[in-house]
């Protein structure tokens, strides 16, 4: 007997099997990762520099060059690109599709890890990133006030960033829009001089105290204690009560010879929100995750986060990736609907039950 006979004999068992395949495909299709792009790994890596105040032909000389050297030597490299920029390199390195990629760019980092000890000091940020579309922001939102202090926009923004990411499916979070904010000693060059305490000793008090260094082990007994130096300032009153030497019989302080507060690192660009000084935080998703399912949580996070906000500053969604998702899902859906219902008119002829048996046949099918 064929499989085809045996089907139609058989049609309560063929009908069994029919739903449960169906079922099958309607669980997968709730169940299927959405998202705007797809989870694809490249094989590459970028690689960016900061190195502030050097010029570019400076940079090509002592970063680009001998970064180009260390990874050109790697095996698969199929394209090698670099830019030398005022204070910043990029360089950006494709291997051929197919090698590991995971391989590939442990290789770049240990390459880049290598080299590091023999660039110049100054160097403020190495940053090495692999291609991957996944690592696109699903989601921003801006902290728009007008009268609030950029450091306070900032302590909210970093608080919601943390928020945001204990959202299930949030890979990472980040804030953007607001200048680093650093503890400012300003040196009051007569009061030091009056106190007999050189600028180096204050410096090197400075240093001193913020390091966390091993202080070694301690045998009691039996028993052996590794001791570490508590280092780094909780405040800045601890910033000011560092001692920097004696005068007098008199201990002398960093507040005794210098002023001590909070600063701001030069601005290199404006964050605006319609018009409106703002601070914005992203986010994005996970590898293999629904969007919407992860949309959701984000959601009743900033809601939560909403509660707490002072009166001044207020919360605006920026960006929405999961938008641009249901609308062409939405868009598949109906065409999928309109094909089937031209199915159903084209084959109206032949009569209602050759006509139902083909328009049910496509989406049963298709499941």
């Amino acid at each position: 007997m064929t499989p085809w006979a045996f089907s139609v004999r058989q049609w309560q068992f063929t009908l069994v099997m029919v739903a449960m395949l169906a079922g099958i495909g309607v669980a997968a299709w709730k169940g299927i990762p959405r998202a705007e792009d797809p989870t694809v790994t490249f094989p590459g890596a970028n690689v960016v520099v900061a190195f502030p105040g050097a010029d570019p032909a400076d940079i090509e000389k002592l970063i680009v060059q001998p970064l180009e050297d260390r990874i050109n030597e790697l095996d698969d490299v199929k394209k090698l690109e670099s830019q030398a920029l005022d204070g910043l390199a990029t360089v950006r390195v494709e291997f051929w599709f197919g090698v590991d990629a995971d391989r590939k760019f442990d290789e770049v980092v240990r390459e880049v890890g290598a080299l590091r000890p023999e660039w110049p000091e100054g160097i403020a940020n190495v940053d090495i990133r692999r291609f991957k579309p996944s690592m696109t922001n699903i989601v921003q939102v801006a902290l728009v006030s007008p009268t609030a202090s950029t450091r306070r926009l900032q302590d909210l923004a970093e608080d919601l960033q943390d928020l945001l990411e204990t959202v299930p499916g949030i890979r990472k979070a980040q804030t953007w829009g607001y200048p680093e904010s650093e503890v400012q000693v300003a040196v009051e060059l007569e009061r030091l001089a009056s106190a007999g305490v050189p600028l180096g000793r204050l410096l090197e008090a400075l240093h001193l105290q913020s390091l966390t260094v091993p202080g070694g082990a301690v045998d009691a007994g039996l028993r052996r204690f590794n001791l570490k130096t508590s280092g780094g300032f909780d405040s800045i009153e601890a910033v000011g009560d560092t001692v920097v030497g004696s005068s007098g019989g008199r201990v002398v302080r960093v507040r005794d010879v210098a002023t001590v507060g909070w600063a701001s690192k030069e601005d290199r660009y404006l964050a605006r929100f319609n018009g409106q000084r703002a601070v914005f935080v992203t986010a994005n998703q996970k590898d293999n995750q629904n969007i919407f399912a992860v949309r959701k949580g984000i959601e009743d996070r900033l809601a939560e986060f909403r509660r707490t906000l002072p009166e001044d500053v207020r919360l605006e969604n920026g960006f929405d990736q999961s938008v641009n998702v249901r609308k062409r899902l939405d868009r598949l859906n109906h065409d999928f609907l309109l094909a089937i219902a031209l199915v159903l008119v084209t084959l109206l002829p032949l009569g209602l039950r050759a006509a139902g048996v083909v328009m049910i046949a496509i989406p049963l099918s298709l499941a």
